[in-house]
This record gives C-alpha cells, sequence and structure tokens, in this order.
C-alpha cells in the first residue's frame, strides 16, 4: 500500500491543497423558497441538496466534477437524450433503505400506483440546522423524518455533509445519525442504503439487461447495453478486495470505485466505507445499469450462507452512518484507494455526532488501542496459536477447544483470512467422520459434548459445504431426539455454563438452515435457565444448589445471552426477557469490575484474585451491547474498553492467555472457588478473548 504522503501527491491531499484561494472557495447558498441549497467551488457547480415535492427524499443532485462533467444521470428530474427511463426512484445521491418495519422507503416515488402506497415511505425533510461556507470546505447540517405510509414518524434523520476540493477531486463526506422514534427493524433486504444513479457512460458495457425485483415482487425491465451510442456505456466497478466489474454485486470492501469515458476524458467516482459503521465492510449493491450502492444492512440477501441481519434500533437508539464520494480526474490505483480509505477510517470520531449517543459512545472506545491491543493485533495471534496447539483435556474433544474454534473461525471471517480459515479447516478436517481422528469426536449425550457441533457447522456457513453443514445440524438435531415433557432438551441440567453451550449450537444450526425451530428451542431453554438461575441482584449462581457468583459460569451466561440476542428477532416473545435480563446482569457487572478493568474468580468478593476468562466473556457481551444498541454506550462503552485492554495485557509472549481458571465443577464451598489453580493457554480462556476480538470487528 501507499503511504498517505503518496496519495497525498496524487489527489493533492497534503494541506496546502487547502489554501485559501478563489479557486477552493466552497460556498453554501440556501434558497429554500426552491427548496433547495446549492454548492459551488470556485463559483462552479458541484451539487445541491434538494427536497422537491416530486421526490420522496432528499438528495444531493446534480454531482459534478471540477471539469464540469456529471457523474449522475437525469431522469427523472433533468432528463437527457438516450437515458435510461427505469427506476424512477434513483434520483441523485441520496440515503434510504427497501423495508423498515414492514414499509419501503427505497422504491417509493410518483410512479407508485395509490392503492401500494400505503406500503412505501417517505423521508421529509423538515429544516436547516445550519450552512457554513470556507475557503477549504462547506457545510451543511439538516434533518429530516423518516414518515411510514400510515402517517407514522419512526425515525429522526441528521445529516452532516461536507463539501471540499483536491487537486484532481471533489470530496463528499455524508454522515447520517438515526434515532428511533419507535422500535425500528431495517428487515435483511438488498435495497439499501447509501445510493448514487450514475450517467450513461458509467453504466458497464457489460449489462446483459433483465428484470429486477424490488422488495415487494414489483419487476422493473432494463436493458442490456447498447452497443453503439453517443455516450457509450464504458464503466468498471473495482473493489478494495480486488473484485470487478460485474462480481462486485453482493461482495463485501472497504471501498468500491466506478471508473469510465466521457469526451476523451477518464473519471472516477468512488465510495468509501467506515470501520465505525454497522456491518462494516459494506457490501456493494453496484449493478451494471448504473446503480452505484454501499448496502451494510442486507447480509443474508447478498450472502446465503449468513444469518439474517435485521439491524434494529430500540425507541431512543441511535445509529451513525458515515460515508465519503469522491469524484477524481482519472483513474486511481489500488494503493492511492487504500489509503483514502486509512485516511477517512482515522477521522470521525466523537465529534461528529451528538454527545451521548451510542454512535459517539462506539468512535471512543472501540478505537484508538494501545500498541499491540488492537482486536486485529490480539485476534490473529491467539487464532494463528490456536492452529498449531495440540488437543487439551480429555481424550474426546473439549467443549473449551470447540468454542475457540468457533472463535477462532469468526474471527477469520471477519478479518477476511482466507489462509487462517483454510487452516482451521485442515486443522478440523481429521475430526469429521471417518477421519484419521475420528476417536475425539465427543460421544455422551451432554451439553459439554454437543457444542462440537459448532464447528462444522461455522465451516458450513462460511464455505457453503454440505458435508460440514450435515454433520453440524446432525448434533442440534440430536440434542432435542428426545426433549423432556416441558419441551426443553433431555441435556437441560440447570448449570449455567449451559447457557453458552446449549444455545450457542441451536444458534449456529439456525444460522445454518434459517429453520426457526433451532431458534424457538433456544429462546424457551435460555428463558426457562433465566427464571431459575438468576438472582434478585442480577447476577447467576453456578447451580441451584451452589449459591455461588463464580466468574467463568456467569460468563457463560453473558456471552450466551449476548450471542442469542443478536439473532432474536424483535418481534420474538421471548426477546423482551432475554433482552431485559442481559441489561440486568450488565449493570451488576458494572458495579464489581475491578479499577485494573478485570472481574474476579468470585464476582463479588474482593479477595478473589482476578481472572482472565470471565473477564474477556463480560468484555465480549458488553462489547456486543454496546455496538447493538441494547446497552447506553456512555455507561457501558468505558467498562468494555477497560476490559478489554486488561484481559488483552494478560497475553504473554507465547500468545498464551494466562490466569485462567481450571476446569470447574460445581460445589457448595466457597473456598473451593477461591482456591481454584491458575492456568496460561488454557483453551477456557483463549476462547472468548477471540470472541471479544470479534465483537470488536463486528
Amino acid at each position: 500500500m501507499r503511504s498517505l504522503a503518496a496519495v497525498a501527491a496524487t489527489f493533492g491531499f497534503a494541506a496546502c491543497a487547502f489554501a485559501a484561494s478563489s479557486s477552493n472557495i466552497v460556498q453554501v447558498t440556501r434558497d429554500e423558497a426552491h427548496r433547495r441549497v446549492d454548492i459551488t467551488i470556485g463559483g462552479s457547480p458541484f451539487t445541491s441538496y434538494i427536497w422537491p415535492t416530486s421526490l420522496k427524499k432528499p438528495v444531493l443532485f446534480p454531482l459534478i466534477t471540477d471539469q464540469g462533467i456529471t457523474v449522475t444521470r437525469g431522469y427523472p428530474l433533468d432528463p437527457r437524450p438516450n437515458e435510461r427511463v427505469d427506476h424512477p426512484h434513483h434520483a441523485g445521491l441520496w440515503f434510504n433503505y427497501g423495508n423498515v418495519n414492514g414499509f419501503d422507503f427505497w422504491n417509493n416515488s410518483d410512479a407508485i400506483k395509490p392503492e401500494a402506497r400505503s406500503k412505501m415511505g417517505s423521508i421529509l425533510h423538515t429544516r436547516i440546522v445550519s450552512t457554513k461556507s470556507g475557503a477549504d470546505r462547506g457545510e451543511l447540517v439538516v434533518e429530516s423524518v423518516w414518515v411510514t405510509g400510515e402517517d407514522k414518524p419512526i425515525l429522526n434523520q441528521t445529516t452532516r455533509y461536507i463539501f471540499a476540493r483536491r487537486d484532481h477531486a471533489r470530496v463528499i463526506d455524508q454522515v447520517v445519525t438515526l434515532k428511533a422514534l419507535d422500535h425500528a427493524v431495517f428487515n435483511d433486504d438488498k435495497e439499501g442504503l447509501f445510493g448514487v444513479r450514475v450517467a450513461r457512460w458509467l453504466e458497464s458495457p457489460e449489462e446483459k439487461g433483465g428484470v429486477f425485483m424490488d422488495a415487494n415482487g414489483n419487476p422493473t425491465k432494463v436493458d442490456s447495453a447498447p452497443v453503439d451510442s453517443s455516450s457509450p456505456a464504458t464503466g468498471v466497478y473495482l473493489t478494495s478486495e480486488n473484485v470487478k466489474g460485474p462480481a462486485v454485486w453482493s461482495t463485501r470492501g472497504r471501498w468500491c470505485s466506478l471508473t469510465g469515458r466521457t469526451g476523451g476524458k477518464m473519471v472516477t467516482i468512488a465510495i468509501i466505507d467506515h470501520p465505525r459503521n454497522p456491518n462494516y465492510p459494506t457490501y456493494w449493491h453496484a449493478r451494471g445499469y448504473g446503480l452505484f450502492a454501499a448496502n451494510p444492512l442486507g447480509q443474508h440477501i447478498f450472502d446465503p450462507k449468513a444469518a439474517e441481519l435485521n439491524f434494529t434500533l430500540d425507541k431512543g437508539q441511535v445509529a451513525t452512518f458515515r460515508y465519503r464520494v469522491l469524484l477524481i480526474n482519472g483513474k486511481p490505483s489500488q494503493g492511492d484507494m487504500n489509503a483514502e480509505a486509512d485516511r477517512f477510517a482515522a477521522e470521525y470520531s466523537s465529534s461528529e455526532v451528538s454527545a451521548g449517543s451510542a454512535a459517539a459512545g462506539q468512535a471512543d472506545y472501540f478505537s484508538n488501542w494501545p500498541p499491540g491491543m488492537s482486536p486485529q493485533e490480539v485476534g490473529k495471534r491467539v487464532a494463528e496459536h490456536f492452529v498449531t496447539s495440540p488437543h487439551q483435556y480429555t481424550a474426546t474433544i473439549h467443549y473449551s477447544e470447540a468454542a475457540t474454534w468457533y472463535g477462532a473461525l469468526t474471527f477469520a471471517r471477519l478479518t477476511h483470512d482466507d489462509a487462517l480459515r483454510t487452516e482451521l479447516i485442515h486443522k478440523f478436517e481429521p475430526l469429521m467422520p471417518g477421519g484419521a481422528e475420528a476417536s475425539r469426536i465427543p460421544t455422551r449425550h451432554h451439553v459439554d459434548d454437543s457444542i462440537f457441533g459448532i464447528v462444522p457447522l461455522e465451516i458450513g456457513l462460511q464455505t457453503g459445504d454440505a458435508r460440514y453443514l450435515e454433520a453440524g445440524k446432525a448434533w442440534a438435531d440430536r440434542q432435542w431426539e428426545n426433549p423432556q415433557p416441558d419441551g426443553l432438551s433431555a441435556e437441560t441440567r440447570y448449570w449455567i455454563d449451559d447457557m453458552y453451550m446449549l444455545t450457542i449450537l441451536q444458534l449456529e444450526a439456525y444460522r445454518a438452515t434459517n429453520d426457526r425451530k433451532y431458534l424457538d428451542r433456544d429462546a424457551q431453554e435460555m428463558v426457562a435457565y433465566l427464571a431459575k438461575l438468576q438472582q434478585p441482584n442480577g447476577l447467576f449462581y453456578h447451580a441451584p444448589d451452589v449459591p455461588f457468583f463464580w466468574g467463568r459460569g456467569d460468563g457463560w451466561v453473558a456471552a450466551g445471552m449476548a450471542e442469542m440476542l443478536r439473532d432474536l428477532p424483535a418481534d420474538h416473545p421471548q426477546r423482551p426477557i432475554v433482552l431485559n435480563s442481559h441489561r440486568a446482569m450488565m449493570a451488576a457487572l458494572l458495579k464489581y469490575q475491578g479499577k485494573d478493568g478485570m472481574w474476579r474468580q468470585l464476582i463479588d468478593q474482593d479477595e478473589a484474585w482476578p481472572e482472565s476468562s470471565s473477564s474477556a466473556m463480560f468484555s465480549f457481551a458488553m462489547i456486543t451491547g454496546v455496538k447493538n444498541g441494547w446497552l447506553d454506550a456512555d455507561t457501558y462503552g468505558p467498562a468494555a474498553r477497560k476490559g478489554w485492554i486488561a484481559v488483552a495485557g494478560y497475553l504473554d509472549q507465547n500468545s498464551d492467555v494466562t490466569s485462567v481458571c481450571e476446569g470447574t465443577g460445581k460445589k457448595n464451598d466457597r473456598q473451593y472457588y477461591l482456591d481454584r489453580k491458575r492456568r496460561t493457554g488454557d483453551f477456557h480462556g483463549q476462547a472468548p478473548i477471540l470472541w471479544a476480538a470479534s465483537a470488536l470487528l463486528r
């Protein structure tokens, strides 16, 4: 990758490029009478923020390079000859989504038939908060509201635009903060989120045309690219993962560029995702006919092996999305784009959003790590060390090893480390039926053995290999072969460890199959354990007859609830119970976190020793809660950050986690827990540090 200095030379990103001059003055001019704000640079048009009555959302339109080349399609606002006239809702540069609480905000336009309008949503501009012109940049802050087809407001939106010019490029940063006025679910959908419809010459010459269906099943016919045209299609997509052309659609990447030629000049429009955005890096909803969009909130729709995301905001919660758009004269190299993505990633911390929001908390607490303590570094050390580690504890695979395998595979997926994933799969292959290590496959009908199934399920989820999926699914099905009369698994024993070990297997089966029965089983089981084991202070006894708050035991609970809440739909009848229990537990844990960031072997006993596996589990649960908006960021963000840094400090030079409580059965004896031995490199400790690293990267 080229240095930032190199890319500065290419795009003029150095500070001198912003020196005050008439050619760089960015003017932001209100014209509310005509429902617009115009942006010019050096007196030349750049774009306008508009909210005409003919649109169902505010947009930036048009987008013009500093050479005067318009990169956006004219239709339907300003039609030009030889343009496509499909998708009338594709206008300029916009931010909206195809399915929020069942209402379609993406496809709405004046072309919608009257009988279908009740299913659509509109984003209504409400006010201009501020404008600012300047010698090097201009700013515009506006507010709008998302209103359903039933005239119910569900989201407030605050958008901050920053407009700038650099040598060879014009830049738009768009920071959107959504605040839920009611429970809002962004159902997993391809129609989203941050999109632009480009000019004819930026379409792909490989576009074959066809019929494209929206979320409601309404078809739109798109013709193939013409062979001869006064403005031929020349556009080529390229992503940070080196995916090109039509293959870009449904892939992920931190940036995507689209380069084409017109009038003898080469021009590029690029969109950069930000690592603090939800579900980073984004999927690209990029079509050859000219739709160029970043959609982090569709997941299963783009990758059938992935779980449905169904991004959710409860009333009062906020989420912030940050994007950078570049209009570049010429074609940047991948090194240039990577360097610009690095630059963008380093920008926009808490100053971009209002104090107290979840986004601000994430920006403050989950970045800028001390040297050697970033989740990428720590996770890679632990995962790679696991690849070469021998089996531990028993003749068959121990539950702690299965949990570590799952954590390493998850980390490999989130970091797009294909080499690591291949090594992890190669390590597991001898444990498949008929393999060289098949004698190590667990055999008991017991939660400690059944969790083994999460490893083939996760491999199958990531690779699509039916052999692994079927092997893992068999473990989940076996767990409910002979259920108890109350519908719970025969493996139910009411030890708090089960609230992770039993539930994660059924969750992975649900993620792999999308079969609701696995999720419903899981929720029923979790709620039964919560009712029996959670105490009034929010913590959990190790078992009904063992009245001690053992650290790792409570850690299994915290991790199990966090994993379940990631998948439990907003309308699931058990979700409120699990969510309230999770919040009660996290509130209790805040009180007992040590000044060193750690939690104790017995959580409420000051004389107990700091224990790393439970501390990593509690950090994972808090990180997950903050990132998903279940926990207040400014309350739990500092504790989660402190916990992660503390646990990372327990990693030794061999990438082994130290001060891990040895394997522990239940015993009604306080001293028994205080005297448990401390181990180094035990998988009980290696697993949760991988979970926490993965949570920070989600």
